[in-house]
Formats: structure tokens, sequence, C-alpha cells
């Protein structure tokens, strides 16, 4: 992946996530539902001003917000870092970074402008629910899977590679 794929894949990710809360915040009054599934999934409109699964959500708020944004623009800056240090080889570690940037600058979006983060897809199961959550937060999730994976492919890569050497 060149950086400019990378780039446009992080964008689709923030735009698939803005557009789909925006049809959650015109759609969908605060606190509404629209049962999919019955008894399994529904489209909420619920707001998270904590961080995953709520963490976070009772610290006072101007400290929250600053905290939460400051580590959302630190992981992105250390992804772009990672990205430009690694190869066009490494597609699998630059498209988990490039899902978790999109994911990361989609909710950082919502952190500054609402001040809390739009999630809407809720799973549930009689009295077991997951937190509702957002395309964004799916994008982290799966980019973060990804990158354990790409690093555990890599750094087998490079130890393979340096056998080889010493047996040369």
């Amino acid at each position: 992946m060149t950086l400019r794929s990378i780039g446009l894949f992080a964008a689709l990710v923030v735009a698939a996530d803005r557009l789909t809360k925006l049809w959650i915040i015109d759609s969908l009054a605060y606190g509404g539902e629209i049962k999919v599934v019955d008894g399994f999934f529904s489209i909420v409109h619920f707001r998270n001003p904590g961080a995953a699964f709520g963490m976070g959500g009772s610290l006072a708020s101007p400290w929250r917000e600053a905290l939460l944004i400051s580590v959302a623009v630190i992981a992105v800056a250390m992804l772009i870092n990672l990205v430009r240090m690694s190869t066009v080889e490494d597609r699998l570690l630059r498209l988990s970074a490039a899902s978790i940037i999109g994911g990361a600058i989609g909710n950082l979006y919502d952190r500054v402008a609402y001040g809390e983060v739009i999630d809407f897809l809720y799973f549930f199961w009689g009295e077991w629910y997951w937190p509702a959550f957002n395309v964004a937060d799916s994008c982290i999730s799966v980019g973060a899977v990804l990158l354990v994976v790409a690093t555990a492919i890599n750094e087998r890569r490079h130890a393979h590679e340096a056998d080889e050497s010493a047996s040369t």
C-alpha cells in the first residue's frame, strides 16, 4: 500500500463514520431505537462521553475531553510514524494502521464537535448486551487485531531472515 492509498482508506473510514452518524442524528432522537433483529440487534442513538465502553465517562468534563483528545492525537501521530517507517510490502500493517487512524479521526471529530461520541450499533441477547458502538469503533477494533497479526508476521519474517543470514 502506498502512502496515498493509506490516506485514501483512512479518509473512506472517516467518511463512512461521519455519514452514518449524521444519519443517526437526523433520523433518530437521542435514546431512540430501531429494532432490526428483535431480541438481538438495534440501531440506537446513544452518546458516549467516555472512552471505549464508557470508561472515564465520570471524569470531570474539561479534563475528560482534554485527555481523550490528547490520546487520540498522540495515537494517530504514532501510527503515521509507524506507517512512514514501514515498507510498501508491509500491506497488512499499513492497512491496519489506516483503519485505526480513520476510526480515531472519526471519533476525534465527535469529541471536538459534540464533546462525546455518537454510538448506534447495539447488540444484545436477553440480559446480556454489548455496549453500543459505531463504524469508527469497528475499524479501530479490526485494525488493532490486524496490527497484532501484522506485527507477529513481521517478527517471524525478520527472525527467519536473521537465521538465514547467520547460516550463510
